[in-house]
Order: C-alpha cells, then sequence, then structure tokens
C-alpha cells in the first residue's frame, strides 16, 4: 500500500511539471545580467524583449567622496532571423557616460575635472543560447562619440543574461 501511495504522488509532482516545459521558450520575455559596451553602457543589465521588438537598459553607478561616474544605457533591440538558439537582430544603443574626478598635484589645489559624453552605436548582434535560460550576445557596429569633440569609430558590445 505505501508503494503505491509514492508511486501515485510521484506521478503528480511530475505531470504538472512535463506540462509547464512545452510552452517554455514562449514565455521568457524578460533577461537580467551583465553587458558592456561603447555604446550600450556597461554594468548590470535588464533586457524585455517580447516580441520582434525588445529593450535594453544598462547601468552602472559609482560615487566616492571625490570621484564618481555613472554609465547608463538604453537600446533598441530588433529580431531579423530567430532559430531558437542563434537570434540575428539589429540594435540601436544609446550610452551616456558622467565621470567626476580629483587631481591631488599639491594639497592646497584640488581639481575637479567633470565629463559627459553621448556614444550612440547601430548595428548586427547575435545572441547565442548557451543554457535554456542562458544567452551570450555579441555586437558590433559604427558609434558615434560626443564628448565636446565628435568623433566615428567602431564600436564593440557584450552580454550575458538570465531569461525568464
Amino acid at each position: 500500500m505505501k508503494k503505491t501511495i509514492i508511486l501515485l504522488l510521484f506521478i503528480a509532482v511530475m505531470l504538472p511539471a512535463r506540462g509547464q516545459s512545452a510552452d517554455a521558450e514562449e514565455d521568457l520575455k524578460f533577461g537580467i545580467g551583465a553587458a558592456a559596451g561603447f555604446s550600450t553602457g556597461y554594468g548590470l543589465s535588464f533586457r524585455y524583449w517580447p516580441s520582434d521588438w525588445g529593450i535594453q537598459l544598462t547601468t552602472a553607478p559609482y560615487y566616492m567622496k571625490d570621484d564618481a561616474q555613472v554609465s547608463f544605457g538604453a537600446t533598441a533591440l530588433r529580431t531579423i532571423k530567430d532559430d531558437g538558439r542563434i537570434k540575428l537582430f539589429l540594435y540601436w544603443g544609446n550610452h551616456i557616460l558622467y565621470e567626476r574626478y580629483s587631481y591631488y598635484y599639491d594639497p592646497s589645489n584640488n581639481e575637479v575635472n567633470k565629463n559627459t559624453s553621448w556614444i550612440s552605436g547601430i548595428g548586427p548582434g547575435f545572441e547565442f543560447t548557451i543554457l535554456d535560460k542562458v544567452s551570450f550576445n555579441l555586437m558590433f557596429g559604427i558609434a558615434t562619440y560626443t564628448d565636446g569633440d565628435f568623433m566615428i569609430n567602431m564600436t564593440g558590445e557584450t552580454g550575458l543574461y538570465y531569461k525568464f
């Protein structure tokens, strides 16, 4: 009798778990992880990708008494092709980087410098699903760098996300 009850409990527990796995890939709209890029920002990153269009937000604040640095990135994502394991997409990243730092050449003369940069980049990207809910991203393209001067250059971005 004990074996029958244990067997029935085991079957009852396993059936709902099998029923959920069929649509698990469809429900992975959110992602959280770490990203680093010139035009997408660096630090903790959040993604919301419900359809062909998505958004990625990335930030990393750093503050000390005399020094501070804040990175904030907002990126638009557009899926081109998705076969379930590799996704090809386009991105448009915008990164604001604020820096405040001090020079101590002479203790009586504390020079504080502030710099704000805006970096905007566009290009293709690839999302590789390395585990069921973990993806690795590579993006590259062309970016404009504005911090008083204007420059156009190549850019590279990467990220590692847990999807849910």
